[in-house]
């Protein structure tokens, strides 16, 4: 995505209110055709999220992002998706889980430049065709990435991007690649 287009968008979000950041996870989740009766902790919700997600892992690298990670593109200007497409071959699935979605809205919230890093974060989510992986686990983000392999097992390689020193310490002791930013400028593989 150009940087223009982000800049724009943080100027378009200072307007943004609540109700439309909620429309736009709700449209996000409804992307993954998850039954409207479907509450946020049912296993049918959980269940047809992780099937989702095993299907679309098959033949793919999947890239699980974290919350710190989506704020990179309006706080340094770096087009995170691109340069994980062109950093990674093959096809590329970018992923994050609900927990993660949940963080942003609060954040989003927030009148700080966080809160407008968030909104911006939401919006590429959906730009972007972001799977969003729904969980009723009661654990934190971190952790559910942490052990992710748990969902998914066996269905191709999974990647974490990251910029949590203590969550990047806990995915290298499993053997996770991480995707970091280096230099405030671009991103690598750590």
């Amino acid at each position: 995505m150009d940087m223009l287009k982000i800049i724009k968008m943080r100027e378009n979000l200072k307007k943004a209110s609540k109700a439309s950041i909620e429309k736009q996870i709700k449209k996000a989740i409804k992307m993954n055709n998850i039954p409207k009766d479907a509450g946020p902790d049912t296993d049918a919700r959980k269940k047809i999220s992780l099937d989702l997600l095993a299907e679309g892992c098959k033949s793919c690298k999947a890239v699980v992002l974290d919350t710190n990670f989506l704020l990179i593109p309006e706080q340094f200007k770096i087009d995170i998706f691109s340069s994980i497409k062109t950093m990674l071959d093959g096809k590329v699935e970018f992923m994050v889980f609900d927990k993660t979605i949940y963080e942003l809205q609060k954040l989003a919230s927030a009148a700080s430049r966080a809160g407008i890093s968030a909104k911006v974060a939401l919006q590429l989510i959906n730009i972007n065709k972001v799977s969003i992986i729904t969980s009723n686990d009661e654990r934190y983000a971190d952790e559910l990435i942490v052990d992710c392999r748990d969902f998914i097992r066996g269905k191709g390689e999974i990647i974490v991007a990251t910029q949590d020193q203590e969550l990047k310490r806990g995915l290298k002791k499993k053997n996770f690649r991480v995707i970091v930013m280096a230099g405030k400028k671009k991103l690598t593989i750590a």
